[in-house]
């Protein structure tokens, strides 16, 4: 999870923020639940293709998502979850 200003955003550098992430898949089963990152680390979720739902709560308790993220046959895709910092 990673912060950011809105709406001219600027290249995102440094370290992602602490917090936990939530993955579902599109009839609602769970397949990562409130996984906890700390200040730095990445989760990587290991899923069969098809449309997932991401959330997160930063650390300070900031809430973000859900989002809806598809993963193509055989493809990687990465999601971000941004906080709009103001």
């Amino acid at each position: 999870m990673i912060e950011s200003s809105a709406p001219h955003c600027k290249d995102l550098v440094g370290k992602s923020s602490a917090g936990t992430i939530t993955v579902t898949n599109s009839v609602g089963s769970v397949i990562a639940d409130n996984t906890a990152l700390s200040e730095g680390q990445e989760l990587y979720v290991n899923v069969p293709a098809g449309t997932y739902t991401v959330s997160g709560k930063f650390a300070g308790g900031e809430a973000v998502g859900p989002i809806t993220v598809d993963v193509p046959s055989g493809e990687s895709v990465r999601q971000d979850l941004v906080l709009p910092v103001p």
